[in-house]
C-alpha cells in the first residue's frame, strides 16, 4: 500500500494532501509500542514486504486503509495472505469518501484501467521495422545505468542558444535576484563558470538547487550566481535541450550503492559518454 508523502524538515518539502494526517495516525497507533510483523516476500530492493498487527491484534494497514489514509497497489496487494482483509477495507473508505478517496470516481477509475489495459496490450507487440526512428543522441547527464539526458547530436540550435545566454545573462541584472521555487532562470554553473537555464528546483537559505533544462544535471548554487531569464529564452519560446531518457523494460540501482548501479552507471558513461 502507498500513503500519501508527509512534510520533510531535512529538505523544507511539503507533504501531499493528507500526509501529516497519515504519518500523526501512525505514531498514535504503534509508536513505541511492542507489534508484531509477517513478511511475505522481499522485493527486487531488499525492502520487506508483509504486514504489522498491534498490541490488540488488529492488522494495522486495514485501519490506514479504513481511514482513506492509503491506497492499496495492485496487484501485488492482492497476493498478500491478507488480500481480503485489506480489499474490504479500502472498499468501505472508497464508498465513505474517505481522505484521498474525496474525490473518487468508479467510472473514472474503470475507464483509467481500461485505458492502462489497452496500452500494455499494445506495448505487446514489437513495433515494425518501418516505424522505427533513429535519431543519434549526445549524452549530457546519467542518472543511472538505465535512466539519462540527452541532445539531438549535431543540433545548432544548442550552440545558438548558448550564445544568446551568454550575451544576454551576463548582461541582465545588477541587483540581488531570488527567484521563487518551481521559475526560471539564469544560473551560472560550478563546474566551468557559464550561464544557462535553469529551473528552481528547491531552496535551502541563500542557496538554491537548479536543475540545468538544457542539459539534465543539478547544482546547488548561492543567490549571487543567480540571474533573471530573459522571457524570450524561456521554456515556453523554446523547449528545454535536454531530452529525457529510460531504456524501456530495465530497472538499474542507485549510482551511489557503491554496487551493481555504480557499475551499471560507470558502464553507460563508458560506452556513451557525456558532454558536460
Amino acid at each position: 500500500m502507498r500513503c500519501p508523502a508527509c512534510a520533510r524538515r531535512d529538505t523544507k518539502q511539503a507533504g501531499e494532501p493528507f500526509g501529516d494526517e497519515a504519518l500523526a495516525f501512525a505514531r498514535g497507533l504503534a509508536f513505541q509500542r511492542e507489534v508484531d510483523i509477517e513478511v511475505e516476500t522481499v522485493d527486487k530492493n531488499g525492502n520487506f514486504l508483509g504486514n504489522l498487527f498491534l498490541p490488540d491484534k488488529r492488522n494495522y494497514g486495514c485501519l490506514l486503509l479504513e481511514a482513506g489514509l492509503a491506497r492499496l497497489v495492485q496487484p501485488m496487494a492482492d497476493r498478500s495472505t491478507c488480500a481480503a482483509e485489506l480489499n474490504a477495507s479500502e472498499a468501505g473508505a472508497k464508498k465513505a469518501g474517505l481522505k484521498v478517496w474525496e474525490n473518487y470516481s468508479a467510472e473514472e477509475e474503470e475507464a483509467a484501467r481500461a485505458a492502462a489495459k489497452a496500452l500494455a496490450e499494445a506495448n505487446l507487440d514489437p513495433t515494425a521495422d518501418e516505424d522505427k526512428q533513429v535519431v543519434e543522441l549526445e549524452l549530457t547527464e546519467i542518472v543511472n545505468g538505465a535512466h539519462f539526458y540527452a541532445q539531438v547530436a549535431g543540433d545548432t540550435a544548442v550552440t545558438a542558444l548558448q550564445e544568446q545566454l551568454k550575451q544576454s545573462c551576463r548582461a541582465n541584472g545588477v541587483g540581488p535576484f531570488e527567484p521563487k521555487v518551481g521559475g526560471y532562470c539564469c544560473a551560472k554553473f560550478t563546474v566551468d563558470n557559464e550561464w544557462y537555464r535553469a529551473k528552481v528546483v528547491s531552496k535551502n537559505g541563500k542557496e538554491f538547487t537548479v536543475f540545468f533544462v538544457d542539459y539534465g544535471n543539478q547544482d546547488v548554487v548561492p543567490v549571487e550566481r543567480l540571474k533573471p531569464l530573459d522571457p524570450t529564452l524561456g521554456p515556453k519560446e523554446l523547449s528545454p535541450q535536454a531530452l529525457e531518457c529510460k531504456l524501456a523494460f530495465l530497472v538499474a540501482g542507485n549510482p551511489s550503492d557503491q554496487a551493481d548501479g555504480e557499475d551499471a552507471a560507470q558502464s553507460l558513461m563508458d560506452l556513451g559518454g557525456a558532454s558536460r
